[in-house]
C-alpha cells in the first residue's frame, strides 16, 4: 500500500476527529512501517495518556510500543489489559514473557 500517502489523509481526520481512536493507531502503525519510532511512539503515549480505550486498541497499542522498541511501555499496556479483561490475563503474561 502506499503507506506515505495515507499520512496527509489520516492526520486531516485525527485533526478532526481527535476522538476517533482507530485513526490514531493506523496512523502509528504506518510511522512505525515506514520507520519513524520517534512519531508513533509519540501517538502510542498520547494514547495511553488519553485513556478510555478499548482492549483491541490497548493491544495495538502494546504492540506498537514493543515493535517500537519500548518495551517498559508494553509491559504496563498489557498489564492494563489483564486489569480490563481477565480473559486475556494467559495472552498479556505470554507477551509480556516474550518481551524479557
Amino acid at each position: 500500500g502506499d503507506y506515505a500517502g495515507a499520512i496527509p489523509l489520516l492526520e486531516k481526520l485525527s485533526q478532526l476527529s481527535p476522538d476517533m481512536t482507530e485513526t490514531q493507531t493506523k496512523l502509528a502503525y504506518i510511522y512505525k512501517k515506514l520507520g519513524d519510532d520517534e512519531k508513533a511512539l509519540v501517538i502510542y503515549h498520547a494514547l495511553i495518556k488519553k485513556g478510555g480505550l478499548s482492549v483491541q486498541d490497548y493491544i495495538d497499542v502494546a504492540v506498537g510500543l514493543a515493535a517500537s522498541g519500548d518495551k517498559q511501555g508494553a509491559i504496563a499496556v498489557a498489564q492494563k489489559i489483564a486489569e480490563l479483561d481477565p480473559t486475556m490475563k494467559e495472552k498479556s503474561d505470554n507477551f509480556i514473557a516474550s518481551l524479557k
